[in-house]
């Protein structure tokens, strides 16, 4: 019976984890396409001196909220399927390689309207040079986010086959598992856009937090 409630319990936790993670990922839409004005129709990245100071913390909620709902989903997941399963053991990996990722677009975000990022408008260079740098901050960030979107799907394909291997969970939680992460992939390679791949992980976090959620209503 013990083992049951404490299945159940890591069930919930890992639904609920998904269903929050994704809730921190809409965060960041809503303030490209509302809060920061002509996010969507700038076609170059702002200088120094136009950043605004709350786009930092704001992204470090965003995304750090994302890398600790991650970590909570991939370590109750990890708990739940069988030991010594090869694709569990490798998804588990993947999966605190796309919590790193997200760790370090926090990081990034931060540290663009930081003290160090702001002292950039100090420099005596060109508003382009300063561009070229803002740019060149940012596609480290677009680095970041192609980790942490497919260390998310190399998990969940990963730990989907465990699944659909072991009969742990349930098979619909499998297909779930892995059809998101082959989406995720499929969605960052045909566009070329690590970022378009990383949108996909909303629907899917939504999608399987409820799964995990009525799995552990009914275990």
């Amino acid at each position: 019976m013990a083992t049951v409630e404490t299945d159940r319990s890591l069930l919930r936790a890992a639904g609920r984890a998904a269903v929050a993670a994704a809730l921190f990922y809409l965060l960041q839409p809503v303030a490209v396409l509302f809060l920061i004005p002509g996010a969507t129709e700038s076609g170059h990245y702002d200088a120094p001196g136009d950043l605004q100071r709350w786009t930092g913390p704001y992204e470090v909620v965003t995304f750090g909220g994302i890398a600790v709902c991650s970590l909570v989903l991939v370590a109750a997941l990890a708990r739940l399927l069988p030991r010594g399963s090869l694709a569990a053991s490798v998804g588990t990996a993947s999966g605190v390689v796309g919590v790193a990722g997200w760790l370090g677009i926090a990081g990034i975000s931060l540290s663009s309207v930081s003290l160090i990022g702001r002292s950039l408008a100090d420099i005596d260079v060109s508003l382009d040079v300063q561009r070229e740098a803002m740019q060149a901050i940012a596609t480290v960030g677009g680095a970041s986010v192609g980790v942490a979107a497919f260390g998310a799907a190399g998990w969940a394909v990963a730990v989907g086959l465990s699944i659909l291997r072991t009969g742990a969970l349930g098979r619909r939680t499998g297909w779930i598992a892995v059809a998101g992460g082959v989406l995720v992939v499929a969605a960052a390679l045909v566009l070329v856009h690590p970022l378009l791949g990383a949108l996909v992980l909303i629907p899917f976090y939504l999608v399987l937090g409820v799964a995990l959620l009525v799995t552990a209503r009914h275990a």
